[in-house]
């Protein structure tokens, strides 16, 4: 992990552009961009030197950068990062039931079952506890001309004493192995259910119009819920 720390600390100032667009790490190379109808945009890029399948993303809002993850081919979480307040999630392994797209294409469903490390600047590390199910629905949609599988999810994140649970759908770009945010409610420590939407609404690769956009193109100004508390780590 300690190449996600070196990332974490080279991807928070030198990332945003002075053109309109975003320019990975050096030794990256940008392969999709998304936006999302809650105003946010997200780049995708793999880097040299790291294992196969493992993918870095990079979100911005409309104000700037907001958060990043890394995932492996399987799509675990493996470092994530808030850009904002330095909020840090890591992996912590062994994992108890290991999350794998593998198994979730190949079946229909996934659950999994680990802990992560959580850092707040200043503050003492803790471990969170991450429970939940993935479930393909059978449905196809497309979006943007991308054909997109459809899941269900449910998660279950406890801190100590604070819980946050989500529940919801989501999209699986099989090409990619990724998850794309969709549309579902989260809570806090048992509170009201809040709904979210961050469905995807276009889609670019290199050459095409869009692709590493720093701007957010839908859904800006209007009120929003907490980015932090409705992104999953990965």
């Amino acid at each position: 992990m300690k190449f996600a720390y070196a990332f974490a600390a080279m991807i928070v100032a030198p990332v945003a552009s002075f053109a309109g667009t975003v320019t990975p790490p050096a030794g990256c190379e940008a392969f999709l961009t998304v936006q999302s109808a809650d105003c946010q945009v997200e780049h995708y890029w793999s880097c040299e030197g790291e294992p196969e399948g493992v993918k870095w993303r990079y979100s911005m809002g409309e104000d700037g950068p907001v958060y990043m993850s890394q995932m492996d081919r399987e799509y675990r979480w493996l470092y994530s990062q808030n850009l904002i307040d330095g909020f840090e999630n890591t992996m912590s392994k062994p994992e108890k039931d290991l999350q794998s797209m593998s198994r979730l294409r190949d079946t229909g469903e996934d659950s999994f079952d680990f802990f992560e490390v959580v850092g707040y600047p200043g503050a003492m590390p803790a471990r969170r506890h991450v429970v939940g199910q993935d479930v393909l629905t059978g449905e196809v949609v497309e979006i943007d001309g991308q054909r997109l599988l459809e899941t269900n999810y449910q998660i279950s994140e406890t801190t100590g004493s604070n819980v946050f649970e989500g529940r919801g759908q989501e999209y699986v770009l099989e090409e990619f192995n990724l998850f794309i945010g969709g549309e579902g409610h989260f809570r806090n420590n048992g509170g009201a259910w809040e709904a979210y939407n961050s469905s995807p609404l276009t889609f670019s690769r290199p050459g095409e119009d869009g692709f590493l956009s720093d701007t957010p193109q839908f859904g800006c100004g209007a009120m929003m819920s907490s980015l932090a508390d409705v992104m999953r780590a990965g």
